[in-house]
């Protein structure tokens, strides 16, 4: 049987100190050539190379030894007349991390990459290679379909990634309009359009969420959503909110006719009982999320807010309102 696990060596490629001469080897080791250079030049491996050093008793240098050998003065005059390390380590047959170790022990500032006129002709194909860098036609592109289309067919078109393209758009001031993605993601667009989950599979739901709901979740507050409003919570008093705001977002000042629904009315100090103008703001959707978090920040806010801007009073000490007036 021929044993499978055989290794393979490379044809010319010798692995035996018979053929090398040991002389040679350690006089171009001494003059400070690596191991790999040697196994280049004898067409040989490199673990031959160090297995010879060591039969003969010669210390190995670590690979982050400075090379003697190399002219200090020559390379930093070649580095200060713009050519690349590349360039110096191809002249002094060594490598290029060697030539910038030497230029940092001289305290030589080193350059960004791609500063020569060469290296800036090699970015260019570089990126041309990686894809980097945005066409006028891309970005022309971008802008007449960014707030029409999704990200991810975008991204198909332009051969970018969905990241990229984001970044790219708000640097450009290109932002999705107000439930673009949820009109896109509704009715038939859904993957759950028309499915109804099983029994079984609620069951599942109930028991992997049983140990946060409830009094058990760090948000519950007693079950203040379930609590019914005053009766001055009418459709009427909430158009009055928003007349009075004139139909603008009291946070971020965006226009309700830039989007498909009327504002949300949202009680400054999170009480339903208390229906009153100098206790609600219109807000839209969005910025009405924000609020359910850090709450005694936004009643301070929002009660600050609305004293500048119509002249309500209200206590600083426990932040309830002090002269009430019925409009």
């Amino acid at each position: 049987m021929k044993n499978k696990w055989k290794r393979t060596r490379k044809k010319g490629i010798t692995n035996s100190f018979l053929n090398l001469p040991e002389k040679k080897i350690i006089a171009l080791y001494e003059k400070y050539n690596s191991t790999t250079e040697i196994a280049k030049k004898y067409n040989c491996y490199r673990g031959t190379i160090l297995g010879l050093l060591k039969r003969n008793n010669i210390k190995i240098r670590p690979n982050s030894i400075p090379r003697r050998d190399l002219p200090k003065e020559k390379i930093i005059q070649l580095y200060e007349k713009c050519r690349s390390s590349e360039e110096i380590a191809k002249k002094y047959n060594c490598d290029a991390g060697s030539i910038l170790r030497l230029l940092r022990r001289n305290n030589i500032e080193i350059r960004p990459r791609y500063s020569t006129k060469k290296g800036i002709e090699k970015m260019k194909k570089t990126f041309i290679k990686i894809g980097r860098g945005w066409t006028k036609k891309q970005i022309k592109f971008l802008k007449n379909n960014y707030k029409t289309k999704i990200t991810k067919d975008l991204a198909k078109v332009i051969k970018k990634n969905v990241r990229t393209i984001t970044a790219k758009a708000n640097s450009l001031g290109l932002y999705k309009p107000e439930g673009f993605h949820s009109k896109k993601v509704s009715g038939k667009n859904n993957y759950m359009y028309g499915r109804k989950l099983s029994i079984s599979s609620i069951k599942k739901i109930i028991k992997n969420h049983a140990d946060v709901s409830g009094n058990k979740n760090p948000n519950w507050r007693g079950g203040i959503s379930y609590d019914p409003y005053d009766l001055n919570w009418t459709p009427k008093f909430k158009r009055t909110i928003r007349k009075r705001d004139n139909q603008v977002c009291m946070l971020c000042g965006i226009h309700r006719e830039k989007l498909n629904r009327a504002f949300d009315v949202h009680h400054i100090n999170y009480d339903k009982k208390l229906s009153i103008p100098q206790n609600c703001i219109s807000l839209c959707k969005l910025c009405h999320n924000k609020t359910n978090g850090n709450r005694e920040h936004w009643t301070k806010f929002f009660q600050s807010l609305l004293s500048e801007k119509y002249g309500y009073q209200y206590s600083k000490e426990e932040e309830v309102i002090i002269n009430l007036k019925n409009e």
